[in-house]
């Protein structure tokens, strides 16, 4: 099987919602706490869209999986070894 990552599109803003929403209500099944109703949202979303930064794979026009790829990071993972980022 062959995987190709793309700079997801505008239209495909529904399909990372809907994403977004299934991996955060398994996160919380199993106890993780790290994504809520806030993060990842619509906002969120809408800016990496505008940036150009979500890449993400697709199955049937469905996305299947996303990242950001760019230089911002929260600012609690500044105190972390071995964390490359600004700085480094």
């Amino acid at each position: 099987m062959i995987v190709q990552v793309e700079r997801i599109q505008t239209k495909d803003r529904q399909s990372v919602r809907n994403l977004y929403t299934s991996v955060t209500q398994h996160l919380r099944k199993e106890g993780v706490k790290q994504w809520d109703r806030f993060y990842p949202n619509r906002f969120i979303i809408q800016s990496d869209l505008q940036n150009g930064s979500l890449y993400g794979v697709k199955q049937n026009e469905t996305v299947i999986g996303a990242v950001v790829v760019d230089e911002k990071q929260s600012s609690r993972y500044n105190n972390l070894s071995g964390w490359i980022g600004k700085g480094s």
